[in-house]
């Protein structure tokens, strides 16, 4: 499978009321409990917002220093919010080619982006991660 980067669209995810417009990454784990970030506005009244994936092809963590060509060639990046996804991304053309075919292609796979003002989280799934208030 070969992605058609001028098909590349990354859009607003808004997957939960009441979030600020920029969070703060606190914490990323993949443990027996599941691979999740936790995520804070930065206020420090504001509450953590956990982003639990029951599965995920793959998932990376950048300073967000070491992907400027990824922000200015995707200005909304650079907006004020945090949370987006792609329909097709750089990263799943290379799991894709990293897996040797033995990726499902059929499936429909989402590019979570959590663009903070420190990293840029990026995470493969076909499925919608649970968002909880904690």
């Amino acid at each position: 499978m070969t992605i058609n980067m001028k098909n590349f669209k990354i859009t607003k995810w808004d997957p939960i009321d009441g979030l600020p417009p920029m969070l703060y990454l606190e914490g990323l784990y993949d443990d027996y409990e599941g691979f999740r970030l936790l995520l804070k506005g930065k206020n420090t009244a504001d509450r953590l917002v956990k982003i639990k994936f029951e599965s995920h092809i793959g998932y990376r963590n950048t300073d967000e220093s070491n992907r400027l060509k990824m922000l200015c060639e995707n200005p909304i990046l650079t907006s004020q919010w945090t949370l987006f996804t792609s329909n097709n991304s750089d990263f799943l053309e290379w799991i894709i080619a990293q897996s040797s075919d033995t990726l499902d292609t059929s499936k429909i796979y989402i590019n979570y982006i959590i663009c903070t003002p420190n990293d840029i989280v990026e995470v493969l799934s076909a499925e919608e991660p649970s968002i909880e208030w904690l």
